[in-house]
């Protein structure tokens, strides 16, 4: 008796079950107004943080619900203060366990106190996600990206960026960088991170936002950017590169020609090696490329114009590493190829020695670079397009 009641109560939770299923937090969201993403500038005259919030809204028509998106500013001495401010203007509770993003301003960052506030809020709130994603504004502020921004084909400007990052297979000059792995970088011995960088591109239509390099921050400090082409060799050489173009350019019968590679596959090994010289970094690339575009009228795929194609692009591929450890380590002296790592999981002791100064120790170690690219494939013809017969 007692085992078919145990049963019949197994059956019930089970009906109920079913029709209890789908979103959780249902009736927040229908209470509470989403916001889809936030910027943060500092305000010098006034010494306070300006917070620019993209909230979404329902909207009815002929063929059914749909969201668009209002924006929403406020001013605070801390990030509580302007949060507040902004539920007031809104007039509902604010709903942040749905936004995409987030975007900081130069200033903002610089403003140690208030950069560390909101890095602290985002952590201990219990509705902001660690996995939104972080980017910084190369406009003069963070909030014109949501008040000047149209991005044509996504109504919510922080949808759009979200799908930038999750759905761009291609990502060669961009990192994507979630709130977790921005804060493991800064709370690093090194203490510097990377961010995305975000800016405005006028069209005839508007401004469209374009992610597009990498700004390399140490402690309060944006103190290098990188563009498009220097950020894709910096994701080569971290071993993080999928799916890349690279442009050769060649000579033939006086004229130049252009070749792009589409990077099938990639691997890169850095080893540290320590000998009578000092240390030096051993770099070791290989490379599995596809012809996707030829600009000419060379005859590249007779076995001696692929070998010699090849040459080419790891003599071009390895100047580019070479010019971008130089830059970061003369210029800037920060370790955004992560040498650091590699020293430090090999020679523990002497990374002991050596981290406090890492700094002025980056920059005097030696690089042995070497890249090796094959061709294997030409996307869809191994034809050369000519114009006429």
């Amino acid at each position: 008796m007692k085992r078919k009641a145990d049963i019949f109560i197994l059956a019930v939770l089970f009906i109920l079950l079913m029709f209890t299923t789908g979103c959780w937090d249902y009736r927040e969201i229908s209470e509470e107004i989403i916001v889809a993403g936030a910027a943060f500038d500092y305000d010098e005259k006034n010494d306070c943080l300006v917070v620019t919030a993209e909230i979404t809204l329902p909207k009815s028509s002929e063929k059914g619900s749909t969201f668009n998106s209002k924006i929403y500013t406020s001013k605070g001495k801390s990030v509580i203060d302007a949060v507040n401010k902004l539920t007031s203007k809104a007039g509902h509770k604010l709903l942040w366990s749905h936004s995409k993003v987030i975007i900081l301003s130069e200033e903002l960052i610089e403003s140690e106190n208030l950069f560390i506030g909101i890095m602290d809020w985002v952590k201990r709130d219990l509705e902001t996600r660690d996995y939104v994603w972080m980017l910084l504004s190369k406009e003069k502020t963070a909030g014109e990206i949501f008040l000047k921004a149209d991005p044509q084909t996504e109504s919510i400007i922080s949808y759009y960026l979200d799908h930038v990052f999750l759905t761009v297979k291609s990502n060669e000059t961009y990192m994507k960088v979630p709130y977790w792995e921005f804060m493991y970088s800064l709370q690093s011995e090194d203490f510097y991170a990377v961010l995305p960088t975000v800016t405005l591109e006028e069209s005839d239509k508007g401004a469209i936002p374009l992610v597009n390099g990498t700004e390399i921050i140490s402690r309060n400090k944006a103190i290098c950017w990188l563009d498009g082409n220097q950020t894709k060799t910096l994701l080569l050489i971290m071993d993080k590169l999928r799916d890349a173009t690279f442009i050769v350019e060649q000579t033939h019968n006086e004229k130049r020609q252009t070749v792009s590679l589409r990077i099938l596959g990639s691997k890169t090994r850095i080893k540290p090696i320590l000998g009578e010289k000092g240390l030096v970094m051993e770099v070791r690339v290989q490379m599995e490329a596809s012809v996707s575009e030829i600009d000419g009228s060379k005859d590249i795929f007779k076995k001696e114009n692929i070998k010699e194609l090849e040459k080419e692009a790891e003599r071009m591929i390895t100047g580019e590493i070479k010019e971008l450890v130089n830059l970061l380590k003369e210029k800037y002296k920060v370790d955004a190829v992560r040498f650091g790592d590699k020293v430090e999981n090999k020679y523990p002791k002497l990374w002991k020695q050596m981290k406090n100064d890492w700094g002025n120790e980056f920059e005097k170690i030696s690089s042995d670079i070497q890249v090796k690219l094959e061709i294997t494939a030409s996307d869809q013809s191994m034809k050369i397009t000519k114009a006429g017969r």
